[in-house]
């Protein structure tokens, strides 16, 4: 086709069995079969349906791995938290201990100073005591026997003694006796007294406190024996702010000596306490009655019969021995002697007196009798209570 012919239509009708219907009728031919277009888009289509399918039974497994990871990565970071928060706990208590225990040493060492300060105090008042004494008694005694002999013989001496109506003469008995009143009714010279202040009162058992309880054990004075008492009320600190000593506390005691005649109180030394909460308290103070008196009341058994009972009996046979003697002599004329019976039948009812007489009386004291305990001494609850 001649370049002048561009543009035209050529006629269908035209026989020309070499026409190829794939060129344009500009004279250009096509790059792209149809056909091949149509395969590409369904071999596309085929791929991205199996990458689908692909990825719908694989991608499952990859993603529950990959939870597991992150579960088990938050567990670590969980545990790490958890072990970091622990430990974290675990140092400060041990700080919390450690300042508790470095506190404890600084109210002990505080409390050491404090005594070894008021035992030197202590110490050193008694000295300068002492050695006022002995300058007051030396220098009583370096008057002069003659000088003091003059004085005591003056008026205004004896009116000064108070000898006055008793001794009319500085010489004999009487002078002796007036001097001995005098010194009676001197003065004594008496250390001085101190004072100081009283600490953690809230945690302090002040001496003088009385305790009062209940026996649980029966007393007989003959042995030595051990007592145990209970504590009937609550006891509170000097300033009655803390309960140091809860009723129904134990205390245990000791009673060593027998009492003689003529007495009704036993003396029992109460040592320990202890509380239901396992604290021992050493008191070591003496048991009182209601009123205060030293020692606890007791029923007395004086033993009269087996102290004379002996002796009584044998003196009975010795009379009758020498009232057979007499009756026998006067119904028979003669004289029948029993001087060996009857000097016997003496001497044995006094060895039986001697040895009687001696037996101490029993005191008895029942469970269930009130006693109450006078505390001798200032107990500190400062080393095993602390206030908040």
């Amino acid at each position: 086709m001649s370049n002048d012919n561009k543009g035209q239509i050529t006629s269908l009708d035209e026989g020309n069995a070499n026409l190829n219907r794939n060129i344009i009728e500009d004279g250009v031919p096509r790059k792209k079969n149809v056909q091949n277009l149509i395969n590409g888009v369904l071999a596309l289509v085929a791929v991205a349906i199996v990458g689908a399918l692909g990825a719908f039974y694989i991608m499952p497994d990859q993603s529950e791995e990959e939870a597991q990871a992150q579960i088990k990565q938050d567990e670590a970071l969980v545990t790490k938290q958890s072990n970091d928060a622990s430990l974290a706990d675990i140092m400060a208590n041990i700080k919390e201990k450690e300042e508790a225990e470095r506190r404890r040493r600084e109210r002990e060492e505080q409390e050491r100073l404090r005594r070894e300060q008021e035992e030197r105090d202590r110490l050193a008042r008694e000295a300068l005591q002492k050695q006022e004494v002995q300058a007051a008694v030396a220098k009583t005694t370096e008057q002069p026997v003659a000088q003091e002999k003059d004085d005591r013989d003056s008026p205004e001496k004896r009116k000064l003694e108070g000898v006055g109506l008793l001794n009319l003469s500085s010489k004999g008995k009487n002078s002796e006796n007036a001097n001995g009143l005098s010194d009676k009714l001197a003065g004594g010279i008496y250390a001085n007294g101190s004072t100081r202040q009283l600490r953690n009162r809230e945690l302090l058992l002040i001496h003088g406190t009385q305790i009062p309880c209940v026996l649980q054990t029966r007393l007989v004075t003959d042995n030595p024996s051990i007592l145990i008492c209970q504590v009937t009320k609550p006891i509170y600190s000097a300033d009655g702010s803390t309960l140091l000593i809860e009723r129904g506390s134990k205390v245990f005691g000791e009673q060593k000596n027998a009492i003689i005649t003529g007495q009704n109180m036993a003396f029992v030394n109460w040592s320990e306490i202890d509380t239901p909460n396992g604290i021992r308290i050493r008191i070591d103070s003496l048991g009182t009655d209601s009123l205060g008196a030293s020692g606890i009341d007791v029923w007395v058994d004086e033993k009269w019969g087996k102290r004379f009972g002996g002796a009584i009996l044998l003196s009975f046979i010795q009379d009758a021995l020498a009232t057979g003697s007499q009756i026998a002599s006067r119904n028979n004329n003669n004289n029948v002697v029993y001087d060996n019976s009857e000097r016997n039948t003496g001497r044995m009812a006094e060895i039986a007196l001697e040895n009687s007489i001696n037996i101490q009386p029993t005191g008895y004291a029942n469970q269930g009798q009130m006693v109450n305990i006078l505390v001798a001494r200032d107990v500190d609850f400062s080393d095993v209570y602390s206030l908040k």
